[in-house]
């Protein structure tokens, strides 16, 4: 039998929050330790220099990718990343906002609603007229 003192003895403090601009040697944008329920085969890859993706949707919960988007047919495979207490959905890699830009329409096109283009440099999202101004 547990004692009431053990019964009342309050959890460990969760971890400090990562910053967003740190960068880290890893190859994913969302640390692999488990901690977010993300299958390594799903999380998001870093890449250097500037791209954009296009952002599916935003989860509460973690979904399987292949069970929210496999009936779609995308041209390109979607990945997750956690970012702001969320699981986001994305798709693509492009060197052009255009590129990312077409393919949005194309996933509107396909019924996923919402779409919309966002930018990444080395791996960390930067606002998105930043990176149109800045890197065409």
């Amino acid at each position: 039998m547990l004692s009431q003192r053990d019964e009342t003895t309050p959890p460990p403090p969760p971890p400090p929050a990562r910053e967003e601009t740190e960068v880290k040697e890893t190859r994913t944008a969302t640390p692999s330790g488990g901690s977010t329920g993300i299958p390594a085969s799903q999380l998001l890859a870093v890449q250097d220099g500037l791209y954009f993706r296009v952002q599916l949707a935003a989860m509460r919960k973690f979904t399987d990718v292949s069970s929210a988007y496999g009936s779609y047919n995308l041209s390109r495979p979607v990945k997750v990343e956690s970012h702001n207490g969320l699981y986001k959905y994305t798709a693509g890699s492009f060197a052009s906002y255009q590129q990312a830009r077409e393919f949005k329409e194309a996933a509107l096109g396909r019924g996923i609603k919402g779409a919309f283009v966002i930018a990444y440099r080395n791996g960390a999202r930067i606002d998105i007229l930043d990176a149109v101004a800045g890197g065409q």
